[in-house]
């Protein structure tokens, strides 16, 4: 499946698909907001969107969202507050409304 990115030109969003450990994307010096767009080639189904900070620069993400294209609007999949890794014996997954 092909991706195609799009953001500020000064940051390189290739990085995120070049599959090398040592690289990465960050949000623009100065810049206390940014967007990223994946174009797929095709309408595509998926229940999982992995994010990962680059923490030895620091926490600098502090909140996000994920948006998907319907083919006439955006609409909000998942909207958090920061990026962790979660190490544990046990999860708790809570469900705050549901039918």
């Amino acid at each position: 499946m092909g991706l195609l990115l799009s953001t500020y030109p000064e940051t390189p969003a290739n990085f995120l698909v070049d599959d090398q450990a040592a690289t990465f994307w960050l949000v623009g010096e100065g810049r206390v907001k940014a967007t990223l767009e994946f174009t797929l080639k095709e309408s595509a189904k998926f229940d999982c969107a992995e994010l990962q900070e680059e923490i030895t620069r620091g926490q600098r993400i502090e909140e996000f969202a994920i948006e998907a294209w319907n083919g006439q609007n955006w609409f909000r999949v998942f909207k958090g507050t920061i990026i962790v890794d979660i190490k544990g014996s046990s999860l708790f997954l809570k469900f705050s409304q549901a039918r």
